[in-house]
């Protein structure tokens, strides 16, 4: 058995174990062995491990290098689970709040829903540059004269812009002034 479920703040992966003791492991006080050795032979094949036992103590200085905010957990028992905390990236994680901040005043008199609505269909573009009227269409559940006004909006409010020759061979992206706002 083996999973590994990624959240937006944290990655937790559990696989089959030989357990040496139960609970959370100290990285202070613990001594390294194979939780599962059959995976651990896989990986030592494809070149993918330093030393058995090393990724206790280097995922909880990498944690710290990577400016996730948190600890890692690591729990042994008849499985052995590890929670690690991850770091949302500007450009991966952009939070409807910094666009707010970077939009101040481009959508007075809309409502909040419509400011909402174009707020996350500019994080979809910020995320996906390049994408056409279906494919937003599509990843954003939106009706297609909704969809339409929105991007007038955005594209009148010079937060995005069409780049291509024709509908079908270009793109919206963000527009190089939003982009520096946002940085």
């Amino acid at each position: 058995m083996f999973s590994l479920v990624i959240y937006k703040d944290k990655v937790i992966c559990t696989n089959a174990n030989n357990p040496q003791g139960e609970g959370p492991i100290n990285p202070n006080n613990f001594a390294p062995y194979p939780k599962n050795p059959a995976l651990a032979k896989f990986f030592i094949q494809l070149g993918r491990v330093d030393e058995l036992g090393s990724g206790v103590l280097n995922v909880y200085r990498l944690v710290k290098e990577y400016g996730a905010k948190g600890q890692p957990l690591f729990v042994e028992g008849s499985s052995f689970s590890v929670e690690v905390p991850i770091p949302i990236r500007p450009n991966e994680g952009l939070s409807e709040g910094a666009f707010e901040g970077a939009f101040e005043g481009a959508f007075e008199g809309a409502t909040e829903i419509v400011k909402s609505n174009l707020i996350k269909l500019t994080l979809l573009l910020a995320s996906n540059e390049g994408l056409r009227t279906p494919e937003l269409k599509h990843k954003s559940n939106m009706p297609q004269k909704t969809l339409e006004r929105y991007l007038k909006t955005l594209r009148d409010e010079k937060i995005i812009e069409f780049k291509g020759d024709a509908p079908q061979k270009g793109g919206y992206y963000l527009t190089q002034q939003i982009k520096e706002k946002l940085r």
